[in-house]
C-alpha cells in the first residue's frame, strides 16, 4: 500500500514519531521536508537555535549567531556552537553561560529619546553610563534596537522581541532611517562632498 506523502515548507521543522523515512532536499534554495509516513504520527513545532534565543529576549538573532559561536550555549547538557541545531522549545534545556534560559510571553517595544553621554549597550567596559539605565525600571531583559553614538540624541527602538529587532536591522529588509546633524559652523563644498561620497546607500544581503 502507498504511503501519503506530506510536504511542509522550510519554517517548519517537524519531528516525527513512528515515521518510515524523512529526506531532506532543495529546490531554489530553499529547503522542503519531504516526509513519507504511516497513518500513525505524531508532529511538534522545533526552531532554529538562534530564533530561540532571539525568542528569549537575550539578543537579536544576528547577535545570537556570535553568542553560539564563543561557545557559551549548551543544550541539554552540550556544547552547541553552530548553526544548524535546532530545539524543541517543550522538551529541551537550553543554557547561555550556565543559566537557563526560557521564552518570554510580554513583549516590549519602547521607544526612547535618548538624551547625550549614554552608551547604546547592555554595558560598558569603561564604566560609562548606558542606556540601560534609562529602563530600568523594566524587568523584561530588552535591549537596544541599533546604535546611537555616545553624543548622539534621538530616537532609539528597544525591544524583547528578537524577530522585530531582526527586522529593523538585518540589511535585506532595508528599512529606511533618517539622521540630523546639527553643526557648529557652515560646511564648505568639500565637506559636503566627503559626506556625500562616504554614505552610501545600503545594498540588500544575499
Amino acid at each position: 500500500k502507498t504511503l501519503p506523502i506530506f510536504i511542509f515548507p522550510i519554517h517548519y521543522y517537524i519531528t516525527l514519531f513512528k515515521i518510515s523515512q524523512l529526506l531532506k532536499i532543495k529546490i531554489d534554495n530553499s529547503t522542503v521536508i519531504v516526509i513519507k509516513c504511516p497513518q500513525v504520527f505524531l508532529m511538534e513545532l522545533v526552531m532554529r537555535i538562534q530564533k530561540f534565543i532571539a525568542e528569549c529576549g537575550i539578543a537579536s538573532r544576528r547577535s545570537a549567531e556570535k553568542i553560539i559561536e564563543s561557545g557559551r550555549v549548551y543544550v541539554n547538557g552540550e556544547l552547541v556552537d553552530y548553526m544548524g541545531c535546532v530545539v524543541d522549545p517543550d522538551r529541551d534545556i537550553v543554557e547561555i553561560d550556565g543559566r537557563v534560559i526560557e521564552p518570554e510571553n510580554k513583549k516590549y517595544y519602547i521607544a526612547l529619546n535618548k538624551p547625550k553621554n549614554y552608551v547604546t549597550t547592555v554595558s560598558d567596559d569603561l564604566g560609562r553610563p548606558t542606556v540601560m539605565q534609562l529602563v530600568s525600571d523594566i524587568r523584561a531583559r530588552i535591549y537596544p534596537v541599533g546604535r546611537l553614538d555616545f553624543d548622539t540624541t534621538g530616537l532609539l527602538i528597544m525591544t524583547n522581541d528578537g524577530e522585530f529587532a531582526n527586522i529593523l536591522t538585518h540589511p535585506k529588509h532595508i528599512v529606511d532611517k533618517t539622521y540630523i546633524a546639527r553643526v557648529d559652523k557652515p560646511l564648505d563644498e568639500s565637506q559636503l562632498e566627503r559626506l556625500r561620497s562616504e554614505i552610501a546607500d545600503p545594498q540588500p544581503a544575499n
